[in-house]
């Protein structure tokens, strides 16, 4: 927390490396403890599969969307595919499924330097309550010697001895996933090379919800017959999007490249009703291609369609200018793509804005936009607390400190708070109990205040145990801007 507090205060380029490597170095530090833990839970016996409600596809996208955004500054290509006709509206462990593609996309990170990673669900068999998954992930990362295959699965194994000294990790991250995966009932494989990248996927059986398939892919209007210009150099987007233009009875046609579209597009000026434009590794730049394309057919403007990865860096008015009517940020969501489409083809009156954005996109507010609201922070801890107060400040949102609950209910009493962040486990009177007093209305507190639990438990019981409490939403430690600035801004109405 601190780490990414001091990037934000004025330093020099050479302090603010040194500033990365520490706060990288924390992240790893991390993921080794986490790995440690998840192990030590599954050899004891303590990780129990549940079945609960889930959207495969939000889950997928969910999981992924912060690797994505990793890849792309690296200059990584990343592609998540799940097939149109794919139920997607399954019972299963989310979580746990969750688990184990974010750390098997993390490991593809980590062992590719350049090229790219595909993530893709395939149908393999269905029946009327059922369906049988394969998840892939695939990357053109270094590879691993084929006799090592064998052994990768096992416990604190690395591909081979100076595996550990240049990338790091405990070796435990397949092991987990098979662990997991084995829970779940299925199977995990590999298979790669030194040098040619690697696959590794997973078979899962999944129930069916009823229905099991998304409204949300469904569209409410006539697309049939719309004739849509691809142009992605990355032939894996290529095909993802022409597979779900296909799926709305929308005609595609795809090129690689800005070049090959003119010379279509100079041929056949009217040929085209929408262009999806993907522009991140072309010689030229996006507002180039609008005023270029726009005249060649004067018919394209406000029919161009944007695909990025740079979604902060845009100057939105200069393209709207060139012709862009809407940009979407990839990875790109197909009910996103679905309701651009419509709006470009001016079905839809009103483009909700939202869904141009990815869920990735920054939630942080301005630091010189004061929001006037005023947070309780309840935490013992006094490193905790400067770190919390620092990031809620940046914020925009002033706060008030109590080291417990005893604390922390006579300030409620005294003042109007605007939300409550508790920490879990305190002397005196901890989060718990500190938050079952409010809700019953015993003081002359708002009893119906947002209270967030803080803490660093987030097992199920341990959620649970918090919400029947009577806490509203739970902050896992270690807090990020992020993260805070999310919870604030979801739970906090300021008039």
């Amino acid at each position: 927390g601190l780490t990414d507090l001091l990037t934000k205060t004025k330093i020099n380029s050479e302090q603010l490396n040194y500033i990365r490597t520490i706060k990288k170095s924390g992240e790893h530090l991390n993921i080794l403890i986490n790995d440690i833990l998840d192990f030590t839970k599954i050899e004891s016996g303590k990780i129990e599969i549940e079945t609960v409600a889930f959207d495969l596809q939000r889950l997928l996208y969910n999981s992924c969307n912060i690797i994505a955004l990793r890849a792309y500054q690296e200059n990584i290509d990343f592609t998540l595919n799940i097939p149109p006709q794919t139920p997607t509206l399954l019972y299963g462990d989310s979580h746990r499924l969750k688990q184990i593609l974010i750390n098997l996309a993390n490991n593809a990170l980590k062992f590719t330097e350049k090229g790219s990673i595909n993530i893709r669900v395939k149908p393999l068999s269905e029946k009327e309550n059922s369906i049988k998954l394969r998840f892939v992930v695939e990357d053109t990362g270094v590879g691993i010697p084929v006799a090592n295959l064998k052994s990768i699965f096992k416990s604190f194994t690395q591909a081979d001895s100076s595996t550990t000294r240049k990338y790091g990790g405990t070796g435990l991250g397949l092991s987990i996933c098979k662990k997991l995966v084995n829970l779940m009932g299925g199977k995990i494989n590999i298979k790669s090379e030194t040098g040619s990248g690697t696959k590794i996927w997973f078979e899962l059986k999944l129930r069916k919800q009823k229905p099991a398939h998304n409204k949300n892919l469904i569209s409410d209007f006539n697309l049939e017959n719309q004739k849509v210009l691809i142009i992605d150099r990355n032939k894996n987007n290529r095909d993802y999007l022409a597979s779900y233009l296909k799926f709305w009875k929308i005609i595609p046609h795809k090129v690689s490249s800005v070049v090959n579209a003119i010379r279509i597009i100079e041929k056949n000026p009217d040929k085209f009703d929408a262009v999806l434009i993907d522009t991140d590794k072309s010689e030229f730049s996006p507002g180039e291609i609008g005023k270029k394309f726009c005249r060649l057919n004067p018919g394209l403007f406000q029919k161009l369609v944007l695909l990025t990865k740079n979604s902060g860096k845009l100057n939105w008015g200069s393209l709207k200018e060139a012709g862009y009517i809407i940009y979407l940020s990839k990875p790109i969501m197909p009910h996103r793509l679905l309701k651009s489409l419509e709006y470009t083809f001016e079905l839809l009156s009103e483009y909700e804005e939202t869904w141009a954005y990815s869920q990735s996109a920054s939630v942080q507010q301005d630091d010189n936009k004061k929001k006037n609201g005023l947070i309780l922070i309840v935490e013992d801890n006094r490193v905790n607390q400067k770190v919390t107060a620092s990031m809620t400040a940046k914020l925009g949102f002033d706060s008030k400190i109590a080291t417990n609950g005893k604390e922390a209910l006579e300030l409620l009493e005294k003042e109007n708070f605007n939300l409550v962040l508790m920490d879990c486990q305190m002397p005196v009177l901890d989060g718990f109990e500190t938050t079952k007093l409010i809700r019953e209305g015993r003081y002359n507190i708002n009893k119906n205040i947002p209270v967030i639990a803080i803490t660093a438990n987030v097992l199920k019981e341990d959620f649970e145990k918090c919400f029947l409490s009577g806490m509203n939403d739970l902050l896992p430690k270690p807090i990020t801007s992020k993260s805070l600035s999310k919870i604030l801004n979801k739970w906090i109405e300021l008039k």
